[in-house]
C-alpha cells in the first residue's frame, strides 16, 4: 500500500539530514491540528521515541483484525489488552525515529504483507508491545495527561473558555490527532483556525440546501403539469354527460315526432277509407 512507503522516505530524509535536527515530529495531515508547540514538551537530551496512545485497548475490532490477519490469533491473544498505539502520529530523537522507520519497513515490504495489503498500525504494536523494542527509551502520550492526544475514541472531550481542547487533566494539548470524526469539534475547529473556510463551507451548504428544495419545487410542478395534461387528454376522449343527455332527449323527441307521424298516417287512411 503507497501509504506504507512513508517509512522508507522517513528513514531516508533523516539519515540524509544527518544533525540537522534534534526532535522529529510526524503526523496524519488530514485529521491533526496543532494548538501549541509540541517541541516544548520534549527534551532531545535523551534519545527516546514518542508514541501517542489511544483511550481503547488492542481488542477493539479493527486492531484485532488487523493483528490476527498479520501476526495470528496467538501473537494477538499475548497483547490485545494493551493500549492501541497509533501511527498517526510518532516522535522522537533522529537516531530512535529513524530505527523505528527502518523495522517498520522491513516489516511492511515482506511479500506477505504485501499479499494482504497490511497496514501500518499493527507492525507498530507488534514491534513495541511483543517484540518489547524500545522499551527504554519510550515516550507515551495519552489522552489523560499527555500533550499529544489522538481522541478517535475518546470520550468527555472538554475545551476552554478559548476553545483550546483539554487533555483529561485539564490542560491545553499541543496536538490533536483524529479531531474529525467528531464533527462538533470539527465545527470549532474550523470556526476557530479557518473561519473563512468555515464561512465558505456554511454558505456551500445554504447553496446545495437551496438547490435541493428548488429541485423539490421543480419536480412537483413537473408532476401537476403531468397529471393536469393526462386529465385534460382523458377528458377530450371522453364524451361529456350533458352531450349525451341531450343525446338521448334528441333521440326521444325523434321517436315521438314519428309515432304522432304514424298516428296522423293512420287516421288520414281511416277518414278516406269511411269517405269512400
Amino acid at each position: 500500500m503507497i501509504i506504507n512507503y512513508r517509512w522508507k522516505i522517513y528513514e531516508e530524509f533523516i539519515n540524509n539530514n544527518t544533525n540537522k535536527y534534534d526532535l522529529v515530529f510526524t503526523a496524519d495531515i488530514r485529521d491533526t491540528f496543532f494548538q501549541q508547540d509540541v517541541f516544548n514538551f520534549f527534551n532531545s537530551s535523551k534519545p527516546f521515541l514518542g508514541v501517542g496512545i489511544e483511550d481503547s485497548i488492542l481488542n477493539e475490532k479493527r486492531n484485532k483484525d488487523w493483528l490476527i490477519n498479520a501476526y495470528g490469533e496467538d501473537i494477538y491473544k499475548s497483547i490485545e489488552n494493551e493500549r492501541i498505539i497509533c501511527v498517526g502520529t510518532i516522535w522522537g530523537t533522529p537516531d530512535k525515529f529513524s530505527e523505528f522507520c527502518e523495522l517498520m519497513w522491513d516489516s511492511l515490504k515482506t511479500e506477505r504483507a504485501v499479499k494482504i495489503e497490511l497496514v501500518d498500525q499493527p507492525p507498530a504494536n507488534y514491534l513495541i508491545y511483543y517484540k518489547k523494542l524500545f522499551n527504554d527509551c519510550l515516550v507515551k502520550s495519552e489522552n489523560k495527561n499527555g500533550t499529544v492526544m489522538t481522541i478517535g475514541l475518546a470520550g468527555n472531550l472538554q475545551f476552554d473558555s478559548e476553545d483550546n481542547l483539554l487533555n483529561y487533566k485539564g490542560e491545553i494539548a499541543s496536538v490533536i490527532h483524529q479531531y474529525d470524526r467528531n464533527l462538533s469539534i470539527v465545527k470549532k475547529v474550523m470556526n476557530k483556525y479557518c473561519p473563512e473556510i468555515a464561512i465558505q463551507i456554511e454558505r456551500e451548504k445554504k447553496i446545495k440546501k437551496f438547490v435541493k428544495c428548488f429541485g423539490v419545487c421543480i419536480l412537483i410542478l413537473e408532476i401537476i403539469f403531468f397529471l393536469f395534461h393526462l386529465t385534460k387528454k382523458k377528458l377530450k376522449k371522453e364524451p361529456k354527460k350533458s352531450d349525451n343527455n341531450s343525446n338521448k332527449v334528441l333521440k326521444l323527441s325523434n321517436k315521438s315526432k314519428k309515432k304522432v307521424d304514424e298516428l296522423n298516417t293512420s287516421s288520414l287512411n281511416i277518414i278516406n277509407s269511411q269517405t269512400n
